[in-house]
């Protein structure tokens, strides 16, 4: 009894944050006779080949069947009815809130026969009105990515630009999403002319931006993403705050085999060459470089696992339960170079009387001139000029 309880509660667990994660697509279709007649009570089977998970279904009396809220990935579909071949389609590869059409025309035939139809190229959307394009998992693992941002690969659809926002640069390879700016700066791209960081980013069908600025909130590890896909003009009215285009991005899912990945990505100053103005400082006697390079280490590494929910002698969550995990972690050390002016010794003990400015004189030649400080309100404060040393000698007032 315990472990029937325990077994419960855990895949009540399970379930319950599964549903609120998934992203689906529909398959819908119409079946037909020879003669373009609607078949009625044809019976449906679409099964997922990455999990072999079944669902059935009948069409209506028009000849007509929808299946929504599919997770994504590679279905088959099996449409039958008595007195006709079976009609078997393979391949339909089924993308986040994409609608896949899958339409029978089945033939007279033998109870044992079959009509099979491999979906070898992309269908063409004529249940949806939208301008839409999938970036799919080879893209994802084969274009260049140094920062690991998911919305870089948007760069490569029409109509979408990077934008330089006062916050950062959208193409900056420094920025790896840690505060708000960086997410800002990962945020800055255009949709067919419109305002940055105007999109509604969605991560698992969930909104994915934050409160302040519309930026990306949580930056999903390269790993982890399935697909990505880009609405950019005419979305339907299911995706609002959307000033720029819509952009759902779909984790991976587990199946019935256990699958695992690792990746790092390193980035160190030892691969790079010195900066042109450290080098302009020109070497020393020993041929060092005057400024040498900062130093600059990153360290982008993680991985994933998935596979079927097995607990021994308990649950064989094989065709049934699944699970995904991704981890992603940064270490980063990074130094900088910069100029400052700071007091010099004299200055610290009141004393400017050496203190000069470089002035273009009417020559057009650089001279050096004291300091004059001016005081607001010399009425008001009370001014001591002091000698070398510090030592004060008369009071002024207006100019040191």
């Amino acid at each position: 009894m315990r472990r029937l309880l325990f077994l419960s509660v855990f895949l009540a667990a399970i379930c319950s944050s599964l549903t609120a994660q998934v992203v689906t697509g529909t398959i819908l279709g119409s079946v037909t006779d020879p003669s373009g007649g609607a078949v009625a009570g044809a019976r449906v089977s679409i099964v997922n080949l990455d999990t072999n998970v079944r669902t059935e279904l009948t069409t209506n009396a028009d000849g007509q069947y929808t299946r929504p809220y599919l997770p994504t990935g590679r279905y088959e579909v099996t449409i039958g009815a008595p007195g006709f071949a079976n009609y078997v389609q393979t391949g339909i590869a089924l993308n986040v809130d994409a609608q896949y059409r899958a339409d029978a025309r089945l033939g007279l035939a033998s109870a044992n026969q079959s009509v099979v139809v491999s979906a070898g190229t992309e269908a063409l959307q004529t249940d949806a009105s939208d301008l839409s394009q999938t970036i799919g998992r080879k893209s994802i693992e084969d274009l260049p990515n140094v920062n690991g941002n998911p919305l870089y690969f948007l760069m490569s659809i029409p109509g979408i630009v990077p934008i330089d926002s006062t916050r950062g640069n959208f193409m900056d390879p420094d920025q790896v999403g840690v505060g708000d700016n960086s997410r800002v700066a990962l945020t800055s791209f255009s949709v067919n002319g419109g305002q940055p960081a105007t999109s509604n980013i969605q991560l698992d069908g969930a909104l994915n931006t934050g409160a302040a600025f519309n930026e990306i909130a949580v930056i999903p590890s390269l790993d982890a993403i399935g697909e990505v896909r880009v609405i950019t003009n005419n979305y339907s009215a299911e995706f609002g705050r959307a000033g720029g285009g819509v952009i759902a991005m779909g984790t991976k899912s587990g199946g019935n085999q256990f699958h695992g990945t690792l990746h790092e990505n390193v980035r160190n100053s030892a691969f790079n060459a010195n900066t042109f103005g450290n080098n302009s400082f020109g070497r020393d006697a020993n041929g060092d470089p005057v400024r040498p390079k900062a130093p600059f280490k990153t360290n982008n590494f993680g991985g994933t696992f998935s596979g079927p929910v097995r607990l021994p002698k308990i649950y064989n969550g094989r065709d049934k339960s699944f699970f995904f995990f991704s981890y992603e972690g940064l270490r980063r050390s990074q130094g900088t170079n910069t100029y400052y002016t700071v007091p010099t010794a004299l200055e610290r003990k009141g004393d400017f009387s050496k203190t000069v400015a470089q002035v273009l004189a009417p020559s057009g030649q650089t001279v050096l001139t004291p300091v004059q400080i001016f005081l607001p309100f010399p009425d008001t404060t009370t001014i001591q000029t002091v000698r070398a040393g510090g030592l004060p000698v008369e009071p002024a007032a207006g100019i040191l």
